[in-house]
């Protein structure tokens, strides 16, 4: 019978930890997710080329951070677009940093940034980068970060709307128009005519 009082003791105890202990053990192994509105993490580290990274949010009106790996395919279809945004407004004040996030060897990184044609800065991530940005777990994943340091958007996956909408919040960012309400890349628009 003592031993028993001990145990569920010893039980109850551990119930009643405190709610700040238990987020602390979650943010240690998750991170607290980001939104727009909270400050972006800092973003530096080594390309896969071994060359240092670092970005500054004040150098740039609008900075797109990545994350990706060589092993997803959604991340095939999104990189190339932001490419693309990379090189049509690039110079107006537009960066994209793309963080690997693949387990595996650094060649596979390099072949798939080779194979999709892609320029802008890479940083090799950790799973310490990962939780920074608020546990990033699915790839891809992609923040709109401003000049402020602040993040303006968060998208998850890359269905094509969603790629779309990346677009059009990019150059409106960029030309100073007021971002619109952020669209459910899992609803599907109504067809035009139809409320």
């Amino acid at each position: 019978m003592k031993r028993f009082s001990i145990v569920l003791g010893l039980f109850l105890a551990g119930l009643s930890l405190a709610p700040s202990t238990m987020q602390k053990r979650a943010t240690r192994s998750y991170g607290i997710a980001l939104a727009p509105g909270d400050p972006a993490p800092a973003v530096r580290g080594t390309s896969p080329a071994g060359e240092p990274v670092v970005v500054r949010w004040e150098d740039h009106a609008l900075t797109i951070v990545n994350f990706w790996a060589f092993w997803c395919v959604p991340c095939k279809a999104e990189m190339p677009v932001l490419q693309d945004l990379h090189d049509r407004r690039g110079q107006d004040g537009l960066e994209i940093v793309g963080i690997e996030m693949g387990a595996g060897k650094e060649q596979n990184g390099r072949r798939f940034l080779s194979d999709l044609g892609i320029k802008y800065p890479v940083v090799r991530g950790q799973e310490d980068t990962a939780v920074a940005w608020g546990g990033v777990t699915i790839l891809p994943t992609t923040f709109f970060v401003g000049r402020d340091g602040k993040i303006l958007r968060k998208f998850v996956g890359a269905p094509p709307a969603q790629l779309e909408a990346m677009a059009k919040d990019a150059d409106a960012i960029l030309e100073g128009r007021p971002l619109g309400v952020q669209p459910d890349p899992d609803v599907a628009p109504a067809p035009a005519g139809k409320p």
